[in-house]
């Protein structure tokens, strides 16, 4: 996933959210975009995202991108409209939002949980 692409989406469906993206390569199978979601603490008065975005074998690479824009980004973007949208004191954040898309070398597998 390119920053600009990423950008666009959020801008797109109107998230004003500070996000810190992290590229690294992954192995060929595994996950390929991780996000942290993170509510105001004592040191952030925001919301922030943390988004590990990770790379495909180029074979790999245009089915993904096909997956990541018609399935993961609109998952995606449900996953982070319900976190947004809970209070600051919600019992559901005092463990962290995690939302994960895995790639199993024919699948993508979207996984969301508490941390």
């Amino acid at each position: 996933m390119e920053a600009d692409s990423l950008d666009g989406f959020l801008t797109k469906h109107n998230a004003s959210i500070h996000v810190d993206l992290v590229y690294w390569v992954t192995k060929p199978v595994g996950s390929i975009f991780e996000v942290h979601f993170w509510k105001p603490n004592e040191n952030f008065d925001h919301n922030r995202l943390y988004i590990r975005a990770g790379a495909l074998p180029k074979d790999k690479a245009f089915e993904v991108k096909t997956n990541l824009e018609t399935e993961i980004l609109p998952r995606f973007r449900q996953w982070l409209d319900r976190h947004e949208q809970l209070p600051d004191h919600s019992p559901l954040l005092n463990k962290v939002p995690y939302f994960n898309a895995r790639y199993t070398g024919k699948d993508i597998v979207i996984e969301e949980r508490y941390i």
